[in-house]
């Protein structure tokens, strides 16, 4: 029991504070070579450990010698598979985020990264930034999909708490919680918008891997709605529309809408100019 607790989460319903230096994870370590290779040699092992464990209770003679060579492939299943699945941990990499990935937020984030990151990180966090080249170590892209590997807990404490050895400021005195926790939002959208350029034509249901950030939804004097109330309901399709350019399109689309609607659809169209009068514009021939 003692070894299950040390090598899993904490309860959700906790804001923990994680003891150790390590935890397990196979999406963050499944990109090392080799990794994938050692964990099935040792799961093979402990397999047959387990089912020499097993055999040994139906055994008369030789019991103990079956149980021990069994318990000894586990140990050696466990020592092939685990040590490549360890990466680092911090007090925080289990924190709850404390501010919602919302576009209010994510736009925060942007101007904060803009400001104090986008030096060395680069405008699009590719870590091609111009002050990035002179550091001990190259700054991190920050596109990838393996930034998704990490907890936002992980972010937080990198944020706040900087990579002395490669360079990287601590931003923890400079930056306010909240303000942190802004930037890992933006950091998420930004992430999330380059995995998105592989979106195909076909959405599979029942299998979301992309979540778009929460917003605010107001449609005149109707009841404010967000994006969050069509999860797990809805698929949405977000049109952003100028005008007039769009209004061909817009006029398209809403001659089409009970067809899509029936289809378990709805249209959310955003003006890019966030226009406050968009409704009497749009009424306007």
């Amino acid at each position: 029991m003692t070894s299950a607790l040390s090598l899993t989460p904490p309860g959700l319903h906790e804001s923990p504070s994680w003891p150790f230096s390590h935890r397990l994870s196979y999406a963050a370590a499944a990109e090392i070579p080799g990794v994938k290779g050692r964990l099935l040699i040792g799961s093979q092992l402990a397999l047959l450990g387990l089912l020499a464990a097993a055999a040994s209770a139906l055994l008369r003679q030789r019991r103990a010698l079956v149980l021990g060579a069994g318990a000894a492939a586990i140990a050696l299943g466990c020592w092939v598979a685990l040590p490549p699945l360890a990466v680092d941990a911090y007090p925080t990499t289990f924190l709850r985020p404390a501010v919602p990935y919302q576009a209010a937020s994510v736009a925060a984030g942007a101007t904060i990264y803009r400001d104090r990151c986008a030096r060395c990180h680069g405008p699009g966090g590719r870590g091609d930034g111009p002050e990035g080249a002179g550091l001990p170590r190259q700054p991190a892209d920050l596109t990838g999909a393996h930034l998704f590997h990490h907890t936002a807990g992980d972010i937080f404490w990198w944020i706040s708490n900087g990579f002395p050895a490669s360079g990287m400021p601590a931003f923890g005195r400079d930056l306010g919680e909240p303000e942190r926790w802004d930037v890992i939002n933006f950091l998420r959208a930004q992430s999330a918008g380059e995995r998105g350029r592989g979106l195909g034509p076909v959405v599979e249901p029942g299998r979301p891997w992309l979540t778009a950030p929460d917003f605010s939804i107001v449609v005149g004097p109707a009841p404010a709605r967000s994006l969050r109330d069509f999860r797990d309901r809805w698929m949405v399709l977000l049109v952003l529309f100028s005008l007039p350019d769009s209004r061909p399109r817009l006029t398209e689309l809403a001659g089409a809408y009970e067809t899509i609607q029936f289809a378990g659809t709805e249209i959310v169209a955003v003006p890019t100019d966030g226009d406050a009068r968009i409704l009497a514009r749009l009424s306007r021939p």
